[in-house]
């Protein structure tokens, strides 16, 4: 988990707020994934207030995760990765 968080961290120099729409990716293990590096620099780049954000769920929990993590303003979206692909 250290390593998410560090990912994440410097991922980009810009703060996370209220308005910031977030896009999980989700996965287990999730300290592999590059996307946060790549779409934050993008985001970042286009003046645009998102960030993709790592989010290592347990297999008992990704469905309800998921749809529940739609519910929210602040969520533009899901990215979903291995082994939850074809969940």
């Amino acid at each position: 988990m250290t390593s998410s968080l560090a990912l994440a961290a410097t991922a980009t120099s810009t703060a996370i707020s209220g308005s910031t729409l977030l896009f999980p990716v989700v996965g287990s293990p999730i300290t592999q994934v590059k996307a946060p590096l790549a779409f934050n620099a993008l985001f970042e780049r286009a003046g645009v207030d998102a960030r993709v954000v790592p989010l290592e769920l347990p297999p008992d929990t990704v469905v309800a995760t998921c749809r529940a993590l739609l519910a929210s303003r602040s969520i533009g979206g899901q990215l979903v990765t291995v082994p939850y692909k074809n969940t």
